[in-house]
């Protein structure tokens, strides 16, 4: 995991310790959070409640509105806030805690989608936590490939496929 110097500052003066009281939430939050639909729309993968259909001529049409191609279209169409999905107040470390399991959980259903490798990012403002991903492309370069992420001043962290495990659940 790449984090750069706000991430680490954050972390480390916000180390309060995590119960599991501070990570329950009830079930019908569970349940929208763990049913987004995963679209692959002219082989960009899409996370949302409702299904989106284009023809490829009208998506090459928006796919010219970012800057940076199919990246910056996964990546701006594809954000998931915790607080969207979880009904009580969580810190910011709580938010966290969930948003790794979360993470976990869309990459053992991206990777069974797509064979190229995902980038997830993370990022805190406002003490929210919002989890962005998108897929590596051959001709393209990843979202933060020209920024050094130590030049944002809020807290961001990035994880790829490759780092986290394959299935959501391991059995020990």
């Amino acid at each position: 995991m790449l984090t750069n110097k706000c991430w680490e500052e954050e972390f480390a003066q916000n180390n309060e310790n995590i119960t599991e009281h501070e990570l329950t939430f009830n079930i019908d939050d569970f349940n929208r959070c763990i049913n987004m639909e995963i679209y692959d729309m002219h082989d960009c993968l899409t996370l949302s409640n409702r299904g989106i259909e284009i023809s490829a001529k009208q998506f090459d049409a928006i796919l010219k509105e970012y800057p940076l191609g199919r990246v910056g279209y996964e990546v701006y169409n594809n954000e998931f806030r915790v607080i969207d999905f979880v009904s009580q107040n969580l810190s910011i470390r709580a938010q966290w805690q969930f948003g790794r399991m979360y993470v976990q959980y869309l990459n053992s259903r991206l990777t069974l989608i797509k064979d190229r490798k995902i980038y997830y990012i993370l990022s805190i403002n406002d003490d929210i936590l919002t989890i962005r991903f998108h897929q590596e492309w051959e001709e393209e370069i990843h979202y933060f490939s020209n920024i050094d992420i130590n030049d944002r001043s809020e807290p961001i962290a990035i994880i790829t496929s490759s780092e986290l495990p394959i299935n959501f659940l391991r059995l020990n």
